[in-house]
């Protein structure tokens, strides 16, 4: 027999030993498979017209034998945990107004390009912090990795602290790119390879972590690709003279899969991956820096060469297969928590691709939990977008730690109306904040996150009493942070303990 374990969870995808028993003495809840919903042929043909590309099926099972049980997999998890069944197999079918079919397409397939389904992690530390309204009070503290959470919590080992609220921390920076940003990169290309087949070439515009996830699908793509062939060859298929199914490792005629724009602003740590990986995968991209700093800028810089090249341009956020990428994190939060352990997410905001795909599955599956947008007070274009009821221009942003959310947006964009329509609140900190959320994470959990996941560590503790009895959420968006940033962190860190420590002193002196 075999024994799942935490540390199982931790590294496995969905499609390989990550559903867990019940614990021992413990009824497991009914669960019903919404056998109708995937027998629909309203789902199978938007499925069929999708393709079934990189479908976990073609990869570890039978083909397209198996995808219905693929997805009965997931749905499963999610009604064991209590979520409403009713509910996720109208969302499979599009039976309702709020169509979601898209994240159950991109459940089917992203995981077999490499997507991992990250960890959730407790935070006592935070949860500390919040109860007692200062990130120094309790120090030391290590954090705890959430294998099966009912598990836990009647094992005896963590019980829950009286100091609620309880505080979980969605490790996106653990993807193999370093970001969540793969998500939604790997399906939009997959969607766009679907239609256009390998002939398709792309262009990006990036601070960095959208490249990365873009060269990351297609050097993926092309590994299957190789993969399959080889197969083909095995079963006698070597029509090695005709065959001219993907070119998107050759370089012969400088015809590049992908062009990568970077704005000038971009850290040399992540121009430095990037060059790497696309080394590493043999993905055929030339990276461009441009001489802007705004990543605005360059993306119009990006569309225009993309539109007289010919090439489909993969916004980082303003499109709607990316943001279906990202609703699989939403997804994967509910297949860990139920609808009473699970009441708010902080959700970083940049040009809102990820709080756009959380927020829509999460306002139709799970409407009582509120979506909070976290943004740095040096650039809050979207929440102040909303304020306005319009998306205002960025022109007086100042540099900040959390540099993978600055800048401004797209005139277009189609995450304007969604962040305004299904965002709960905003919440808006400043860079002693993100910097002490970076420091203390890093120091009390071993953590290396960047500025704009710090954001959300920074925005959970600002929001202190309003979530003491809460179960709360934040996204780690990522982990590809650049050493000066954190010098720079702990500087700023080092110089307020200086004022307070002299501030002490003074009032001591005043008596």
């Amino acid at each position: 027999m075999r024994i799942e374990t935490s540390f199982t969870r931790m590294r496995s995808t969905p499609t390989r030993g990550v559903f867990f028993s019940s614990p021992p003495g413990v009824a497991r809840p009914a669960v019903v498979t919404p056998r109708g919903a995937f027998s629909s042929p309203r789902f199978h043909a938007k499925y069929r017209a999708a393709g079934s590309f990189t479908s976990p099926t073609a990869l570890y099972g039978d083909g397209r034998k198996n995808e219905e049980a693929i997805l009965r997999f997931f749905v499963r998890r999610l009604e064991t945990r209590g979520w409403d069944s009713q509910r996720v197999r109208e969302s499979i079918v599009g039976a309702s107004g709020d169509n979601i079919t898209d994240v159950w397409l991109a459940m089917s397939r992203i995981y077999g390009l490499g997507v991992k389904e990250t960890a959730l992690m407790e935070s006592p530390w935070l949860e500390h912090a919040i109860a007692s309204g200062s990130w120094e009070d309790w120090m030391g503290v290590r954090m705890e990795s959430v294998g099966s959470v009912d598990e836990r919590e009647l094992s005896g080992g963590t019980l829950r602290r009286q100091h609620a609220p309880r505080v979980w921390l969605k490790m996106e920076n653990t993807q193999p790119t370093g970001s969540f940003k793969v998500r939604g990169a790997c399906n939009a290309i997959l969607e766009t390879r679907n239609a256009l087949g390998a002939a398709a070439r792309f262009a990006v515009s990036s601070t960095g972590n959208h490249a990365l996830a873009c060269v990351h699908a297609l050097g993926a793509m092309r590994q299957l690709e190789g993969v399959r062939a080889g197969q083909g060859d095995e079963d006698g298929d070597d029509n090695d003279d005709n065959d001219d199914s993907d070119d998107s490792g050759d370089s012969g005629d400088n015809d590049s899969v992908l062009d990568v724009y970077l704005p000038s602003s971009v850290s040399k740590r992540k121009l430095a991956r990037i060059e790497r990986l696309v080394e590493q995968t043999g993905c055929n991209a030339n990276v461009i820096v441009l001489d802007v700093e705004d990543c605005v800028e360059a993306e119009v810089r990006a569309r225009g060469d993309a539109a007289a090249k010919g090439r489909h341009y993969v916004s980082p956020y303003n499109d709607e297969g990316v943001i279906a990428g990202h609703e699989t994190l939403a997804i994967e939060l509910m297949m860990e928590l139920s609808p009473e352990q699970l009441d708010c997410v902080f959700v970083p905001v940049g040009g809102g691709g990820l709080i756009s795909g959380i927020a829509r599955v999460l306002k139709h599956l799970a409407p009582h939990v509120r979506v909070i947008g976290c943004q740095a007070a040096a650039c809050p274009v979207m929440s102040r977008s909303v304020d306005e009821g319009s998306i205002v221009e960025c022109t007086d942003w100042n540099e900040t730690l959390a540099e993978g959310l600055a800048g401004g947006i797209e005139s277009d964009s189609c995450t304007f109306e969604t962040c305004k329509a299904l965002v709960d609140e905003w919440v808006t900190v400043s860079e002693k904040d993100i910097a002490e959320a970076l420091v203390g994470m890093h120091g009390n959990h071993g953590q290396l996150v960047e500025g704009a996941a710090a954001v959300t560590l920074a925005a959970i503790m600002k929001a202190g009493v309003s979530i003491r009895d809460k179960g709360v959420v934040g996204i780690v968006c990522g982990g590809n942070l650049d050493t000066k940033d954190l010098d720079r962190a702990y500087d700023i860190v080092r110089k307020r303990g200086s004022r307070d420590d002299e501030s002490d002193a003074s009032r001591a002196n005043a008596f």
